[in-house]
């Protein structure tokens, strides 16, 4: 084996992606307490980078406002494989209060948010569309209490209609759909799901993950393992080997 030096000048590899894209839902997501997000990253591991752009308290009047700086020179017509929005928890707060978004404002941000990467080049059905979860008002108003922090109100019967809307706006784009809400209000342990009335707790975010997951595999089922096996180099010539691979594979990984 001789060893030779890399160019000077590397190939722009882009690796095929998946963004989780919300509130602090999605913030959460890599957390070993709420680990949907992990979750898909141990699921896509040598398939996909996992993206999180996840901001806390964020309605959808916010997150569209942060649109524009989120993905700056991103490929969305050819290197995003799924992205995963989770938005309406905190929009669903009852009126009067600072993260409270009306229900025609937030079906028509929520459509403007989706268009917004359509318009980019992505596929509609790339974008997975999921509800807001359920709401357990007992439990997060005692984290309040503790925290001496304002409550902002919820309620499920509102939190319900905006679940509502998100799958109007999935059928009417043509994106996927996750029935979040109703599937935790369908759940046994559904008192389980949250661990603080408004954020995942494990159980809930494994129900999550598992509502993802079909979606998400059938969106990345075509991409390789990226890179060669190592049982597959050439010994005297690694790097022939990873060029010979990038070759066979430009569909997935751009240069």
């Amino acid at each position: 084996f001789e060893m030779t030096r890399l160019p000077s000048s590397q190939p722009l590899t882009v690796f095929p992606k998946v963004i989780l894209l919300g509130d602090s839902l999605t913030e959460l997501s890599m957390n070993p307490d709420s680990s949907w997000g992990a979750d898909i990253a141990n699921l896509l591991f040598r398939k996909a980078d996992i993206i999180v752009r996840g901001f806390s308290g964020y309605n959808t009047r916010m997150l569209y406002a942060a649109l524009p700086y989120l993905f700056t020179g991103m490929d969305f017509s050819n290197a995003v494989a799924a992205l995963c929005i989770c938005m309406g928890a905190n929009d669903a707060v009852l009126d009067g209060y600072l993260q409270s978004v009306s229900k025609e404002e937030f079906k028509e941000t929520l459509k403007e948010i989706c268009l917004h990467f359509i318009d980019k080049g992505l596929p509609s059905e790339r974008i997975i569309l999921s509800t807001p979860p359920i709401y357990y008002a007992s439990k997060w108003e005692e984290k309040k209490r503790l925290l001496n922090e304002e409550l902002q109100p919820r309620h499920n019967e509102n939190t319900k209609l905006y679940a509502t809307i998100v799958e109007q706006v999935a059928t009417e784009l043509g994106t996927r759909f996750i029935p979040l809400y109703s599937s935790m209000m369908q759940a046994t342990n559904r008192s389980d799901l949250l661990i603080d009335g408004v954020h995942f707790s494990l159980p809930g975010s494994n129900l999550y993950f598992s509502l993802l997951k079909p979606h998400i595999v059938q969106l990345t089922n075509r991409i390789p393992e990226l890179l060669p096996n190592w049982r597959n180099f050439d010994d005297d010539l690694p790097e022939k080997s990873i060029q010979e691979w990038m070759s066979e594979n430009d569909d997935f990984v751009r240069f």
